[in-house]
This record gives C-alpha cells, sequence and structure tokens, in this order.
C-alpha cells in the first residue's frame, strides 16, 4: 500500500494527474465487465450474484490524498451497474454528481434484492431499474446517461418475461420523439436471445442519435436509420434476417468505421417473399472509401458475396479482414476464395494454413497471410459436405479423419499449382491432419517456395514435412518425332523446395532423428548454409527410436555422425507428451510460452482471479 509520506515516485503526480491514471483504471469499456468480473471466458452464474470488486472504493482506501482525489473525481464514480447491492448504487449515483452515466443492465437490475424463483413471479415494483429512471427523470437528468449496456437472457424471470418497465425505457430510447431523452448516448449495447420477443422492428431509427459511435446488437437486420452525418465507428452485429445488401449499405453509410464485426446465418434464410440472403445480388456501381477501418469481420459469407465487398471498398493497407466463407457443397478451399484474395495469397510474404481435427467446433481449414500494400487476411472456410439446409452427411470417425486428410492432401495440391509464391518469407502449417498426407505432396508445394525462410510446423508426427525438405526426382516424359515416327523419353528432373530455408520449428511434433540427418546432410549440398532447427526433446522417444535402431547412439556410424548433426539442433525444455491421435485428445495448444514466429497473437491467459469481496468498502 502507498503511504502518503512514502517514497513512492507517484505521489510526485499533481492531484489531476493522479485522477487521470485513476479514471483509466476503473474504465470498462465493456459495462458487463461491471459484474462479470471474472476470470476471462468464464460466465457469471445464473443469478448474477458473484462478488464484484468495485475499483473507485479500492482506490480511495489507498492513502487519505488518494481518497480525497477519489472523491473529489465524479466521473470515477459515474460508471455503475444496476444489479450491483442498493448500498453500491447509491453510493456510486450520489459521488457521481451531475457528470454523465454509464449504465450497465441485466435480469438483476429489474427484481428486488433477496427474491428467489419462488416470489419472481411477483416482481418488486421499485426495482434498481426503476428507481434509478425515477431518480433521473424528476432531476430531469436523463441526459446524463452517455454510455448504456443492456444484456438480457431471460435466465432468471423465464423466457419473453421482458418487464415492462425495462421494454418501456428501451422504446423510450430509441423513439424518435423530439426533444430525446437521451441526446448524449454514444455507446449502445443491448444484447438478448432469439426468443426474447423483439423491442423493435425490423427498421430501427437511430437518427435522433446525433453522437453514437459504438453499437452492439444481437437478432438485427441491420436496416437502420443512422443519423446524418454518421458518426460510428465500432460495430457488433449479430443479424437474424439481414440480406448481403444490407449489409454492404450499412457499412456505406458509416464512412468512419473502425472495427466491425457482423454475423450472418451460416445456412442462410428465407424471407416471406423466398429470398435468402444467400441469393441477394449488391449492386457494386461505386467504391466507397473506408479510410478509418482498423478490422472487418463477417460472417458467414459466399464466395461472390465476399468479392462484392472488397470490389465496393476501399480498405486501408494497415486493416486486417477476417471473412467467413460458407462453401458449397463439395466445393475446395481454394476455388471458394475470391479471385480478388487469390492475388493477394499469391503476393503473400506471410502465410498460416491451420487444419482443425474432426469434430473440433472451429471451421474446417483457415488461411492466414498478409501482403505488402494489402490488409492481413483471415480466411475460414466450413465443412464442404454439408448443403445449406444445415444437414450435415453421417460419417464414422475413421471416415472424418480420411475425408479431412484428403480435403487437407487437395488444398496443398492446389496450393502448388497456384504458385510459386516468390515472395513468400515465412511459412506456419498446423493441424493433425496434415501428417497424414504424403511427403511428396507436400515437398512439391515447398518446390513453390523459392525466397520461404522460416517455417513453423504444429502437427503430430514431422516426419513428412522434414521427408518433404528433401530434394525431390520427378519423372517426365517427352514425345519426339523422328522419321520412324514418334517416340516417347522418359527423363527425371529434380526439384529443390525451400532452398533458403533457415530456420524450422517442429516443437511439438514426433520425427525420426536419423530421418532429420539424411535431411540436413541432403540439404548441405544445394541449400542455405545457415540452419537451424527448434524442437522439444523426448526422453521417452529418444530410446523409443534407439530401441528401433533409427540413431546411431554411439556416433560411430558411416559418415558424419548424428552427434555433429544434432548440434546444430537449439534445445528446449523437455516436456512430456502423447502422440496418439485419438477422438478426445486435445490439439496441443497447451504451450503459450513458445515464440510466435509467424505473427499470429496468442491467446490472452488470466493472471489471477479478479473476483472480491463487495462487503466493507462504502
Amino acid at each position: 500500500m502507498v503511504q502518503e509520506d512514502g517514497p513512492g515516485h507517484i505521489n510526485l503526480l499533481p492531484d489531476e494527474m493522479l485522477a487521470l491514471i485513476m479514471e483509466f483504471v476503473v474504465y470498462q469499456a465493456d459495462l458487463r465487465e461491471l459484474v462479470n468480473g471474472r476470470l476471462p471466458g468464464i460466465l457469471p452464474d445464473r443469478y448474477g450474484t458473484e462478488p464484484v470488486v468495485y475499483q473507485a472504493p479500492r482506490i480511495s482506501f489507498v492513502c487519505k490524498r488518494w481518497r480525497a482525489i477519489a472523491l473529489a473525481t465524479p466521473r470515477l464514480w459515474a460508471q455503475l451497474h444496476l444489479s450491483w447491492p442498493d448500498s453500491a448504487i447509491s453510493t456510486y449515483f450520489s459521488r457521481s454528481s451531475s457528470v454523465p452515466l454509464s449504465l450497465g443492465i441485466n435480469e438483476r437490475s429489474c427484481i428486488r434484492e433477496g427474491d428467489n424463483r419462488e416470489f419472481m413471479e411477483d416482481l418488486q415494483p421499485i426495482s434498481p431499474l426503476q428507481r434509478m429512471i425515477q431518480s433521473l427523470t424528476a432531476s430531469n437528468s436523463l441526459h446524463r446517461i452517455c454510455r448504456l449496456s443492456i444484456q438480457w437472457r431471460g435466465s432468471l424471470l423465464g423466457p419473453d418475461r421482458m418487464p415492462p418497465d425495462l421494454s418501456a425505457f428501451i422504446k423510450s430510447l430509441l423513439s424518435q420523439e423530439v426533444p430525446a431523452i437521451t441526446p448524449n448516448l454514444f455507446q449502445y449495447h443491448f444484447m438478448s436471445t432469439d426468443y426474447i420477443s423483439r423491442i423493435y422492428d425490423s427498421s430501427l431509427s437511430l437518427a435522433h442519435l446525433p453522437l453514437l459511435t459504438d453499437i452492439c446488437l444481437e437478432w438485427t437486420s441491420l436496416r437502420f436509420i443512422l443519423p446524418s452525418p454518421c458518426l460510428l465507428t465500432d460495430v457488433y452485429a449479430r443479424c437474424s434476417q439481414a440480406t448481403e445488401t444490407d449489409v454492404i449499405r450499412f457499412l456505406e453509410s458509416c464512412p468512419l468505421l473502425e472495427n466491425v464485426v457482423v454475423h450472418l446465418s451460416r445456412f442462410g434464410f428465407e424471407d416471406k417473399e423466398g429470398s435468402s440472403n444467400f441469393d441477394s445480388k449488391p449492386e457494386v456501381i461505386d467504391r466507397a472509401p473506408l479510410p478509418h477501418l482498423k478490422s472487418l469481420e463477417i460472417t458467414w459469407v459466399d464466395t461472390r458475396f465476399a468479392e462484392d465487398i472488397l470490389a465496393k471498398f476501399d480498405i486501408p493497407s494497415s486493416a486486417s479482414i477476417r471473412l467467413s466463407i460458407a462453401r458449397a457443397e463439395l466445393q475446395s478451399v481454394i476455388t471458394s476464395l475470391p479471385s480478388s484474395i487469390l492475388n493477394v495469397l499469391v503476393l503473400a510474404h506471410i502465410l498460416a494454413i491451420y487444419v482443425e481435427h474432426p469434430g473440433s467446433a472451429d471451421p474446417d481449414f483457415e488461411l492466414e497471410f498478409e501482403a505488402s500494400s494489402y490488409p492481413r487476411f483471415k480466411i475460414n472456410f466450413s465443412d464442404c459436405r454439408s448443403p445449406r439446409n444445415g444437414r450435415y452427411h453421417e460419417l464414422s470417425s475413421s471416415e472424418e479423419k480420411r475425408w479431412r486428410i484428403a480435403e487437407t492432401k487437395g488444398l496443398f495440391e492446389e496450393l502448388t499449382h497456384l504458385g510459386p509464391f516468390e515472395h513468400l518469407l515465412s511459412l506456419s502449417i498446423r493441424g493433425r491432419s496434415v501428417c497424414g498426407v504424403e511427403s511428396t505432396i507436400i515437398s512439391l508445394f515447398f518446390t513453390q517456395l523459392p525466397c520461404v525462410e522460416r517455417i513453423s510446423l504444429r502437427t503430430i508426427d514431422g516426419d513428412p514435412i522434414i521427408t518433404a525438405l528433401s530434394s525431390i526426382t520427378i519423372p517426365t516424359t517427352t514425345l519426339i518425332s523422328t522419321p520412324s515416327g514418334d517416340r516417347t523419353v522418359i527423363s527425371s528432373t529434380i526439384k529443390l523446395p525451400v532452398p533458403k530455408l533457415q530456420f524450422l520449428n517442429i516443437r511439438k511434433a514426433h520425427f525420426s532423428r536419423s530421418l532429420l540427418e539424411r535431411v540436413l546432410l541432403d540439404r548441405e549440398n544445394w541449400a542455405e548454409e545457415k540452419f537451424e532447427v527448434k524442437t522439444t526433446p523426448s526422453k521417452k522417444r529418444h530410446w523409443r527410436a534407439a530401441a528401433r535402431g533409427d540413431i546411431d547412439v554411439s556416433g560411430k556410424g558411416a559418415g558424419r555422425s548424428v552427434d555433429r548433426v544434432w548440434n546444430q539442433l537449439k534445445w528446449e525444455d523437455y516436456v512430456e507428451e502423447g502422440e496418439d491421435w485419438t477422438d478426445t485428445s486435445y490439439d496441443y495448444d497447451d504451450d503459450s510460452d513458445e515464440d510466435n514466429e509467424d505473427g499470429r497473437p496468442e491467446d490472452e491467459e488470466s493472471t489471477g482471479n479478479r473476483r472480491g469481496s463487495d462487503e466493507g468498502y462504502f
């Protein structure tokens, strides 16, 4: 704990600077975190009553000076959730004075404290939400609301039980009556389940909210009436009946967009006239600029719509684009890519190929690549065996594996025909199915990578990839015309895969030590001299290989010994791991300490439990 007269340098700062730092510490971009303050990715319990850490009171307990600063900074208390205990809400509200308010609302905001499921049929007349609305209305202060987050899942009151006070409040917010009750609202998040009755119709008007910059809506159609000028920068929309035309028109109307996430139905939908979101054909006439765009994510789209998006908008090269493509039945990965994205793929200097194992909830394939002067692309691909009515072909576990291996093989063959990739410098390959592809197929793909310097492999068996690094002899036939007739001449061509490779990362993969030695000796004659291998050695793997006779442990074999070649390898700490591909085995994602060579961001991990007690802060 910092003492007022202690040596801490932070106490040398003026009060105004300390107040700004305090505001930065307590700020929550997502107001749901005011009650969901658990470990990332863990939802609150069904009643939402888990302990909450109140940051502002904590800061005020540090020392006398900090308490004086905290109490004199109303903005520190202007962020509150109406599911908190009444004492906490009252304290925050009174200390916030008249500054703009950020309100979070969920199911518990509409019932009295201490209610249990036996009394939920009888809603409390004066709920925390209703009490807040009455207080703001009585003081003519509804205009103070600048951020609003409503999360309604119906878990407490049952489906279709949104109380009248909340429904009326939301309708008044979205009413076009003049004057608007919340003209300063700039963030509006409304999350609800699909079985909750719709509060607004398909044409939602936001024209009376001129300062709105951040919206998050579920089960919407994107047919908004937007203010002019539109200041929207951050959009998250989970669409129930939005067509591709709706998406393009919406993006056209928001020139200041920075971060956009739009989720469309994976299998499409049909309206009353029988029109489908996959069948709509938006007109692409003039290109519209999105100069401030940082990230764009749209799921799910077909090939044509992805092409229309790229043809319609000028997107900065600093942006990142993520598309989830719903492949047509039996459509391959590469043929489902729009032509404009294929052109960028060939020019990429970074490429990552991810193949999910059968049974995973994630998309089957993912390509992530980046080329100079183009946005960074991340493309997901759905299962191509399912028609758009959502019915999958039933396959056994072994059939699923064979199908995925066949698709992976087809992907490498298509990439081979698409090459050469003359600008590619870094390649990452990840997936269990990769080890089932013949090394010849992978080697032919590697021959199309003349400039690749780094390869990172994440699979169970690394032998096919290691074998593919050796020179390959390809038989060719030539038809020669002679006076005595046509004659077929059979010859062979030697091709050299990734000749400039300098770094190979095969951590978490099993491989044969003698095979790696032979490949290193072969590449010594024609490849880049500087070569480094990064691996995770396993004692169990070493002795098993020695028992098979694959390793010359003594180093007395003919030619160069294994140990001399092995000195080139960069050893890491020993990690014990399994090696069988089973239906229940996890997909080797537990090495968060591994270097991230391909630029793919690692998932954030929690540094501790943020739960705390709400006792004694006030």
